[in-house]
């Protein structure tokens, strides 16, 4: 895998809450995934939604979301 995909499953895989700033450098990782790659990369994306809570009772709200994720 690439150092992208590998960067990615680091910020699916804190063990702490995720915030804004993990969100945003997940979906700037996702922008450079080959595309041999985004078939791998779609599980990740997944595990990412399931943890959009985490973020949203940090900030109070969902409006961080690029409209993509809405």
């Amino acid at each position: 895998m690439s150092r992208f995909f590998d960067e990615a499953v680091k910020i699916i895989s804190l063990d702490r809450d995720l915030t804004v700033a993990d969100y945003k450098k997940y979906k700037e990782l996702s922008k450079k995934i080959s595309d041999n790659e985004r078939k791998d990369f779609a599980w990740l994306g997944e595990a990412l939604f399931q943890r959009l809570p985490e973020i949203a009772e940090k900030e109070g709200n969902y409006d961080f979301l690029e409209d993509e994720d809405k």
